[in-house]
């Protein structure tokens, strides 16, 4: 799962074959911050939040950022850190 508040951060994420995760169908969470699912198999309920990998291969996660805001240059905000949930 991954939290982010900045909406104005696109995460892009370079698989075998690539997935793209719309944004304007994702769940945003009570907080402003969206919760990126990623995995083989969708968890149950957040199928527009996930993004498939492939089972047993490895995978990579970068940021792409477009017009980034002051914060970003001024090192006051950096994305968090990937959190494994089970």
């Amino acid at each position: 799962m991954l939290k982010n508040s900045n909406t104005a951060v696109c995460l892009c994420v370079l698989l075998l074959s690539p997935l793209c995760m719309a944004v304007d169908e994702s769940q945003q969470a009570a907080d402003g911050s969206y919760d990126v699912y990623f995995s083989p198999e969708a968890p149950a309920g957040k199928e527009s939040n996930w993004i498939q990998t492939v089972p047993g291969k490895g995978w990579n996660m970068l940021f792409r950022l477009y017009g980034p805001l002051d914060p970003w240059f001024d090192k006051t905000w950096r994305p968090g850190d990937p959190e494994l949930v089970k």
